[in-house]
């Protein structure tokens, strides 16, 4: 319900519970790919701006 909470389970009966920072996982993958949205001549000006956001803010620690 709180929507950062992703529950997983696999066949020896394990369950965990993940906590997402999703803010901070699209900066990391925003960063992952800056190079690629800068420098790809087939990228359109619109996929551009995705990140935008993301890659103006300070370096993720």
């Amino acid at each position: 319900p709180d929507g950062l909470t992703l529950a997983s389970a696999s066949g020896d009966n394990t369950i965990k519970l993940w906590t997402w920072d999703v803010d901070k996982l699209m900066a990391l993958g925003c960063n992952w790919i800056s190079d690629y949205l800068r420098t790809n001549p087939k990228v359109t000006e619109e996929d551009k701006q995705m990140c935008a956001d993301y890659l103006s803010q300070e370096s993720i620690k």
